[in-house]
């Protein structure tokens, strides 16, 4: 009961370890709370004001007390200082490293006061993504200033804040111990998120190539776009690509808009909305030009505009995606379910992000990785349903590729067999009566085969055949001598509708074409680890040419069931197709190999 429990419901255990697993490092990455200690700040509208200015400016008490270490300015696109009392704190504890927590803060500066040969003076420190590669800090994901050793803590130091995004921060205090433990979480977290993400990557894009499925190279594209977009937010480039974070981060609020086009463009394939939701999706592709309108806000230059509206029709749209999957689901799409499941954690998660944005809820580490982590929960979801869906459409397709081997029986073969039974009831009535036994069987073979049935006995097989064969040794009187060289013990299956239409290749494009009487030999050999099939004729043969153009789909059109049908369809059970032998005027080899146990 446990096993059948842990099959059936694996990947919701993997989404619940995911998460717990994410909580708990996201827990301990927390930074250590400042309790009563009095900060102050002041707001810069213009940001125009240097230091000596503002410093005047709190001299003159023109500002707001804070008694908390977050700082929740929400959408403003204001310059903020702030003054913290070194005085107030520990310098046994606190004596280390400051950190501001803001992975996408643009520019963070540290006025820091220092005592050298008793002449104070306050050293400048930069950090943020505008500076790129001449950041004064840690080179962290956020910013972290290490404490100058001459620093005068009876003194108060002073922070410049300016983030495009989200003016929310949080100011730790940490030593090396600490500050070590919070990187190692940090790596660690963003490490089994990114290595979700690529995993998902890399089997989408082996789905791809081997099924040419459009559905799982647009999920490639939202993927790949998704993690360069949380690089952004997650500060990454900050660390790996300082040179060039000022252009990567500058552009974060068009890399979110490309990863909401690159979602719905999935969404409407992965719902076949076009066929399934036809009354929904006109509506997808109005939410694609919603979507897109938000680069006029870039063009505007506005950035707090354009990331809000971002946040907004993100939030908007997912809800309208979640009720449209809920009616692909009423249609009969069970994928629907993990679809629905998975984006309830990305609008929590985006709701999250707007509420931040806002200043609603602090920009901490729990706010600021939420995204990510719901990113890769749906990524394993999404996954799942996108490989169970190419599993349904690829049953569906073998069905419709069984009808259709089913419809390949030709009305002029059926003709031609009624002829020949026709003539044969005045001078053989009895033979005439086997035959009619015969077409029965092969047309009962081709009409009532089970269409779920991926395989069958070979020697249901082989009576189909033979009814085949007698047919066609009836009407071609003298012309075709077939041969069975099969060993008695052989009990094996294999795909259905495989050697009659061999037979009938080597007959129309062998036999008939050669003067005299031909011979067919059709041979099932035990080889060990792997029973070979051989279909064998002494008809005219080809040259190599013409065995290449015998796998093109085109060469039987018209004519049968082409040999590229059945070499695909071999390649799906066995991994390999058909191996063809002939040279012209000696005849021709076709055989596969089945493997034992399949």
């Amino acid at each position: 009961m446990i096993e059948s429990f842990l099959k059936k419901n694996s990947i919701f255990l993997i989404v619940i370890i995911m998460f717990l697993s994410s909580v708990f490092l996201i827990g301990d990455t927390t930074s250590k709370n400042i309790d009563n200690i009095q900060f102050e700040y002041y707001e810069d509208p213009l940001g125009e004001m240097n230091f000596k200015k503002v410093q005047n400016e709190f001299l003159l008490d023109n500002t707001i007390s804070h008694n908390k270490d977050i700082f929740s300015f929400g959408k403003s696109s204001s310059t903020y200082w702030i003054r913290v009392p070194l005085g107030e704190l520990d310098p046994q504890i606190y004596k280390e490293y400051i950190a501001i927590y803001n992975p996408t803060v643009t520019k963070a500066v540290l006025y820091l006061p220092v005592q050298k040969e008793g002449d104070l003076r306050y050293k400048e420190f930069v950090s943020g993504w505008y500076f790129g590669e001449d950041k004064q800090d840690e080179e962290f994901f956020y910013p972290v200033f290490k404490w100058d050793d001459n620093t005068d803590f009876e003194r108060y130091a002073y922070i410049k804040l300016y983030s495009k995004f989200t003016q929310n921060y949080r100011i730790s205090f940490l030593s090396r111990h600490e500050l070590e433990q919070i990187k190692r979480n940090n790596f660690m977290l963003h490490g089994i998120l990114f290595g979700v993400l690529l995993a998902v990557v890399i089997q989408n894009f082996i789905l791809f190539v081997q099924l040419r499925n459009k559905s799982s190279l647009y999920y490639v594209c939202y993927i790949i776009l998704m993690m360069l977009y949380q690089g952004n937010l997650l500060g990454l480039y900050n660390t790996f690509l300082p040179r060039f974070s000022p252009g990567i981060m500058a552009n974060t609020v068009t890399l979110s808009i490309l990863v909401m086009i690159a979602f719905v463009i999935f969404f409407r394939k992965f719902f076949r909305t076009k066929e399934l939701l036809p009354a929904y999706d006109k509506p997808l592709k109005y939410l694609l030009l919603f979507v897109f309108l938000g680069v006029f806000f870039i063009l505007a230059k506005e950035p707090v505009l354009a990331n809000l509206y971002a946040h907004i029709i993100s939030t908007l749209g997912s809800i309208f995606l979640m009720y449209v999957a809920l009616q692909g689901h009423k249609k009969g799409l069970q994928q629907a379910r993990l679809f629905m499941l998975s984006w309830v954690f990305m609008i929590i998660s985006l709701g999250i992000s707007l509420f931040r944005h806002y200043g609603w809820v602090p920009n901490n580490v729990l706010t600021i990785n939420i995204t990510f982590v719901a990113v890769a929960i749906q990524a394993v979801l999404l996954s799942t349903a996108l490989i169970s869906l190419i599993k349904t459409l690829t049953k569906e397709k073998e069905k419709v590729e069984i009808a259709f081997l089913h419809a390949q029986i030709k009305p002029h073969f059926l003709y031609n067999a009624l002829n020949v039974i026709s003539s044969l009831c005045r001078i053989d009535s009895e033979k005439a009566r086997e035959l009619l036994l015969d077409l029965a069987d092969f047309l009962q073979h081709t009409f009532d085969f089970h269409k779920d049935q991926k395989l069958v006995l070979l020697k249901e097989e082989m009576e189909y055949v033979q009814a085949y064969v007698r047919i066609e040794q009836a009407r071609f009187r003298n012309k075709l001598n077939m041969i069975y060289d099969i060993d008695d013990s052989i009990d094996l299956k294999i795909p259905p509708l495989i050697l009659q239409p061999l037979i009938e290749n080597a007959i129309i494009h062998g036999i008939r074409k050669r003067k005299g009487i031909g011979k067919i030999i059709l041979r099932v050999k035990d080889e060990g680890s792997y029973y070979r099939i051989e279909v064998e004729d002494d008809g005219l043969g080809m040259t190599r040419e013409q065995i290449d153009k015998v796998f093109s789909d085109n060469w039987y059109k018209g004519k049968g069931i082409g040999v590229a049908n059945i070499n695909k369809r071999l390649n799906k059970f066995y991994g390999q197709g058909l191996k063809i032998k002939s040279m012209p005027g000696a005849g021709t080899l076709i055989s596969f190999e089945v493997p034992k146990g399949d």
